[in-house]
């Protein structure tokens, strides 16, 4: 079994791969802001990082970025956003740099964001260039940071992550809470894709990515049924049993109460999930009926 530092451990992913990790035999450590019994001190911005955590450290699993869409985007936010990913990864490569020490392992986040806004048919795959958009940059220099754990001899993962479903966090209960309501409807056109991905899935992907050591590069962590905004609300309020009759909410009402955050509900694309499919990941929710029913509050 390997020992395993993770970053961000404290978040809705990470939690739950830190118990699925823990259950599996693997020894878990995490990285954090604030020191506990269970933690290792970091503070990326300042560039401290308690190199107790990385001894003997078979796998690093980089989650750590804060929430894109809690506050708007002024100059500082999007500073905030984008070194939040990027300085965690700069600060553990120099410091392993520092130690001669080699990293067999770096499975790094990012996000579906990377393809950037696309209402046609095309289905996105691993191999496409990113858009030229405030969150697809944020991916490229993100991915470019885990990249550069290559040069000092790592086996580096990257899983661009689609919409997380769970019952327990993120999104979903705020979805189900207005579709219990009979209030949900389609964000802007409703044809935007919303590519998504059951939290179960989701973890057992990033275990895949640690234990299977001829996977590398880039991987799309989404499910492989695609649903546009539209299709995917009609799915919620059908397996609720609620009404999905409302029309479109305007972009504009959406952009004047959001601002720039708007983009996060009013765009998006088509993701495929062949290359992990291919590499022999089975879902365990494909269908995003089967994982709504799964994630029904009891």
């Amino acid at each position: 079994m390997a020992t395993i530092l993770i970053t961000g451990g404290s978040g809705l992913v990470g939690r739950q791969l830190t118990a699925q990790l823990s259950a599996s035999g693997h020894d878990v450590r995490l990285l954090s802001r604030s020191v506990d019994a269970h933690s290792y001190m970091w503070d990326p911005r300042k560039g401290y990082l308690d190199e107790k955590a990385l001894e003997g450290v078979d796998a690093i699993i980089h989650l750590a970025g804060e929430n894109i869409g809690a506050h708007p985007w002024t100059k500082e936010r999007r500073r905030s956003i984008r070194d939040s990913r990027v300085l965690g990864l700069e600060v553990i490569r120099m410091a392993l740099e520092r130690r001669g020490q080699h990293l067999p392992t770096l499975v790094s986040a990012s996000a579906v964001g990377y393809y950037g806004n696309d209402t046609s048919d095309r289905c996105y795959v691993e191999t496409d260039p990113p858009s030229n958009d405030f969150l697809s940059q944020v991916c490229v220099d993100w991915e470019a940071a885990a990249m550069a754990f290559q040069a000092i001899g790592t086996r580096v993962v990257i899983l661009r992550t689609g919409l997380v479903l769970s019952r327990h966090g993120g999104v979903l209960p705020l979805l189900q809470r207005l579709a219990g309501l009979g209030l949900l409807c389609p964000l802007g056109s409703g044809h935007q894709g919303m590519p998504w991905i059951h939290l179960d899935d989701l973890c057992l992907q990033y275990m895949k990515a640690v234990e299977e050591q001829h996977l590398e590069g880039v991987f799309n962590a989404v499910a492989p049924e695609l649903h546009t905004n539209r299709s995917f609300s009609a799915t919620l309020a059908s397996t609720l049993h609620r009404p999905f009759f409302l029309p479109p909410l305007p972009a504009f009402v959406l952009r004047l109460l959001m601002g720039e955050r708007a983009t996060l509900l009013l765009e998006g694309c088509q993701v495929s999930a062949k290359k992990m499919t291919d590499a022999g990941y089975i879902a365990r929710y494909p269908t995003l009926r089967q994982a709504l029913e799964a994630e029904k509050k009891l």
